[in-house]
């Protein structure tokens, strides 16, 4: 197994794409090098010390590639997905099914993904529902896909139910959407988190994944909430943050997310942010 520090040299870029073809048939905004990252740590970083949390399945394609790597690096421990697995517009629901996705009635997804990710079944757990109202019980977690913080509210949720679970030295929480600037609240979280978790590598332009280095206390979670913050401390986290990544990420996508937020301090939900700056372009 890989050793964290491995993790720095993106080693999944080296990956033959041709592993990828049992996950390719399920659909996912994922790109190539992050469909890649998602496998190579299921199958070579994984140690079977935790579960995998996948939060924001959409339908099923991160969860796939997860799913795949576990089972061709031969580790038991199992993929836990979160979803509404709904999908209201028709227009979508259209474009899915031309993609691949079973037919289905209605809004409900959730027999369509069970069908696709039927190579994997049996190491899948598919958790559907609004996921701040969702739970975990007390097993550790080795790795924890974020994608699913649309809201500042949704982070604050995630941060208060998994994070006591990860294990220090260990896990690894992968912001799908850390980089982009429709969602700066994520930054501004792993800001109020910077003492528990380091920065090991940028996959793409959005997709950090971050390195658990020390069991983070439940009254500092209750009281790092991101949502209620106010807009000082919010702005403030931000630069921090900011500061600390630059070396890693340079200056360009930090910017664009420090003046989003600046432009829009008390917007943290990302549909009403982007309308928001649609109305500020026109």
């Amino acid at each position: 197994m890989s050793n964290v520090d491995s993790l720095k040299k993106a080693p999944w870029n080296d990956l033959d794409p041709a592993l990828l073809a049992p996950a390719d048939p399920v659909p996912t905004m994922l790109k190539q090098d992050e469909r890649q990252m998602y496998f190579w740590l299921t199958r070579d970083y994984v140690q079977g010390a935790g579960a995998v949390v996948d939060l924001g399945a959409y339908v099923g394609g991160s969860t796939a590639y997860l799913a795949s790597g576990l089972k061709a690096g031969n580790n038991k421990c199992d993929v836990h997905a979160y979803d509404r697995f709904e999908i209201h517009n028709d227009e979508r629901k259209q474009r899915l099914m031309s993609l691949g996705v079973p037919a289905f009635e209605g809004p409900d997804v959730l027999p369509a993904i069970q069908k696709m990710l039927s190579p994997w079944i049996d190491q899948v757990r598919l958790h559907p529902g609004d996921i701040r109202e969702k739970g975990w019980g007390d097993d550790p977690i080795e790795i924890l896909i974020v994608d699913a913080a649309k809201h500042a509210d949704t982070g604050d949720h995630i941060a208060e139910t998994f994070f006591p679970h990860l294990i220090p030295g260990r896990s690894l929480v992968v912001h799908q959407d850390f980089l982009n600037h429709r969602q700066p609240w994520i930054a501004v979280q792993m800001a109020l988190f910077a003492d528990y978790f380091e920065p090991l590598v940028l996959c793409g332009q959005e997709c950090m994944v971050f390195l658990n280095t020390a069991p983070i206390p439940k009254s500092l979670i209750a009281d790092s909430k991101v949502d209620p913050l106010n807009n000082a401390a919010y702005l403030r986290a931000l630069r921090q943050i900011s500061e600390r990544l630059e070396p890693m990420v340079g200056q360009r996508p930090l910017r664009r997310i420090r003046n989003t937020a600046k432009a829009h301090p008390t917007i943290r939900n990302a549909h009403k942010l982007t309308r928001a700056l649609r109305r500020a372009a026109e």
